[in-house]
């Protein structure tokens, strides 16, 4: 709900009308990738119809490759700039973390859902897996290997684990779980594991916005 239109001061529910102009007027590119994920859950099946036809053109506005890309890579160091980027065990915010490989999805969709309507997928490994098929990414495959890894440990540390994690304190139970999770021997197999995936993560990262 904070992403409505004003944020928290905005009002719950609004008119179709007024949710369509804010997003062919106002709306930054951070909120059209957000609505890059969205997707009717309920209601009128006539509404539903208008509301996707809404986001559908929204994502599919006319964007210049250069500006995009820099407003997309400026919005990620944004978040590493007010929530931090160096725990490795904080798989999402991590450098080469899930929000890298949840960035390229949601640029990915912005850059060609225009020509391509059939990447428009709302789950990440759905976009890349279109985008592979599409040929428009020639390393789908490593980003989707590495989400489904970092996704797998992140729910097992969730639920493993209150709080944030610390390796150094974790049980040695829960640590050698996590690993045979990945089909890796011990716990110091998985710290590699994914060390290197988000390593490879980011490479493609900064290939794709990397100031030209």
């Amino acid at each position: 709900m904070r992403l409505r239109p004003s944020g928290r001061k905005g009002p719950v529910a609004t008119q179709l009308s007024a949710f369509t102009s804010y997003h062919a007027t106002e709306a930054e590119t951070w909120e059209h990738m957000a609505l890059t994920r969205a997707r009717v859950v309920a209601g009128d099946e006539t509404l539903a119809r208008d509301v996707d036809a809404v986001i559908a053109g929204a994502i599919a506005r006319k964007r210049a490759p250069q500006t995009l890309r820099k407003d997309v890579a400026d919005m990620r160091e944004l978040i590493a700039q007010e929530k931090g980027d160096s725990d490795p065990w904080d798989l999402k915010l991590a450098r080469g973390g899930l929000l890298d490989v949840e960035f390229i999805a949601q640029y990915l969709v912005l850059r060609h859902v225009a020509r391509h309507p059939d990447i428009r997928d709302v789950a990440t490994a759905g976009i890349l897996a279109r985008a592979r098929d599409l040929k428009l990414l020639e390393d789908a495959d490593a980003l989707i290997e590495a989400h489904r890894a970092l996704s797998d440990v992140t729910q097992l540390l969730r639920l493993s684990v209150d709080g944030k994690f610390d390796p150094a304190k974790a049980p040695e139970g829960v640590k050698r779980r996590i690993a045979s999770s990945l089909g890796l021997p011990d716990f110091s197999a998985l710290a590699g594991e994914l060390a290197a995936r988000r390593r490879e993560v980011r490479a493609i990262y900064d290939a794709i916005f990397a100031p030209s």
